[in-house]
């Protein structure tokens, strides 16, 4: 599939990384935690964990998004809903 704007497909994957990434940061602001606690249990290293909540952390696997999923219980959809990331 040839995209008509070639740059497109980036844009929609770093605004992706950018929302799933407030979304986390908003989950951990509402339980008032720091980010070393959520380090501590999901084995996320802060450095990591800050880089993703930025949406600047664009070699993020799939495993590190389920460990942060489970430690909120929550989704990868819920991640992109914006009820979630308000």
């Amino acid at each position: 599939m040839s995209l008509k704007y070639p740059n497109m497909k980036n844009y929609i994957l770093q605004h992706s990384l950018h929302s799933i990434g407030h979304a986390l940061m908003r989950l951990r602001y509402a339980r008032n935690e720091k980010q070393q606690t959520v380090a501590q249990a999901t084995g996320i290293s802060i450095a990591v964990l800050s880089k993703i909540e930025c949406g600047k952390y664009p070699h993020v696997t799939i495993e590190c998004l389920l460990k942060l999923t489970e430690y909120y219980a929550v989704t990868l959809a819920d991640l992109m809903d914006p009820e979630v990331r308000a």
